[in-house]
């Protein structure tokens, strides 16, 4: 599997409404539950009136279109990660998956999965 590193930092927030969502920016993850609106975009996309906001993630995805039939890559990639204690949040989407950890955690978390056998870019 080929990871590519997104550009850029982004946040997890927590949205009072979802009225002033820009939907012409890319990387636009928003979910809405019977409990929360939830977002993550890139930091400077971040709606001001948040009611939670969580910056400095940075984030990276599987390379290439999934087929639903393929069992398991977040779990093996999750797996991976926590057992050298780094803390990631997951979104999949139709066609990857897409995780993101803090930013301070990208190298290790790219150093990690490397030596786990993922194809993996050199990143400052």
């Amino acid at each position: 599997m080929r990871i590519q590193v997104i550009d850029g930092n982004f946040a997890v927030c927590r949205l009072r409404t979802a009225e002033r969502l820009n939907l012409d920016v890319d990387f636009l993850f928003f979910t809405k539950t019977d409990e929360e609106f939830s977002l993550i975009c890139r930091e400077e996309h971040v709606p001001y009136d948040c009611l939670a906001c969580d910056k400095g993630w940075r984030a990276f995805r599987i390379e290439g279109q999934l087929e639903f039939e393929v069992v398991g890559l977040i779990s093996r990639m999750t797996s991976i990660l926590a057992d050298h204690n780094i803390g990631l949040f997951a979104v999949s989407t139709y066609l990857t998956d897409y995780t993101l950890v803090k930013s301070e955690n990208l190298k290790k978390a790219l150093d990690t999965l490397k030596k786990a056998g993922y194809e993996v870019p050199e990143v400052n």
